[in-house]
């Protein structure tokens, strides 16, 4: 995941692998000034929970490779492109905040 080097605070975060699609959590998390895409996989199932997302250089959060992102209260301010599904990926999100983006 593209994203881990861009973590300023991790509360919780487990990947593991299952038939080659690797799963992980991101909770309590803030992904601030990224210059890119803050949120980036690539075929992987991502849960998201209490995450905010500030400048964003790109997009908040994208989604490629048959992905699957699932989340709950997730903020994104100042992003160019909020949120990004791709190449047969999903979205599923609850409480989504979106500011100037």
């Amino acid at each position: 995941m593209h994203a881990v080097k861009l973590l300023t605070n991790v509360s919780s975060l487990k990947l593991r692998s299952t038939c080659l699609r690797p799963h992980g959590r991101i909770t309590h998390t803030s992904f601030l000034e990224s210059g890119n895409d803050a949120i980036d996989v690539s075929g992987t199932v991502v849960e998201l929970e209490d995450v905010l997302i500030a400048g964003a250089g790109d997009k908040g959060i994208s989604a490629g490779e048959r992905s699957r992102i699932e989340g709950r209260r997730v903020r994104i301010h100042r992003a160019e492109i909020a949120l990004a599904s791709k190449d047969l990926s999903e979205m599923n999100l609850e409480t989504v905040e979106i500011d100037e983006s």
